[in-house]
């Protein structure tokens, strides 16, 4: 089935049942056009996809930025960086 709401909407569902705690979840689901699954999970702590970390992900942002930077400032001295390098100092983080 597909996805035919928005983060919008499921974000309003959620800020509708925190400000009326009378409001059932199946009723906000029904009035925000939402998933009732879904606004249940995002209830209980669980992230959007967007917002979670990929399990393939190997690297932290940080580490990303980290050899970015010095790929960029090898390039800056006229060194480009070969894959291996780039490989090597991924593997060593």
């Amino acid at each position: 089935m597909a996805k035919t709401y928005n983060e919008a909407d499921l974000v309003l569902a959620v800020q509708a049942i925190q400000n009326n705690p009378k409001l059932s979840k199946r009723r906000a689901a029904k009035t925000y056009k939402v998933p009732e699954s879904t606004l249940r999970a995002r209830l209980s702590g669980r992230l959007s996809r967007r917002n979670t970390q990929p399990n393939s992900q190997i690297m932290t942002s940080l580490e990303e930025e980290v050899i970015v930077k010095h790929i960029l400032d090898l390039d800056a001295r006229a060194f480009p960086p070969r894959i291996a390098d780039v490989e090597a100092m991924a593997n060593s983080l």
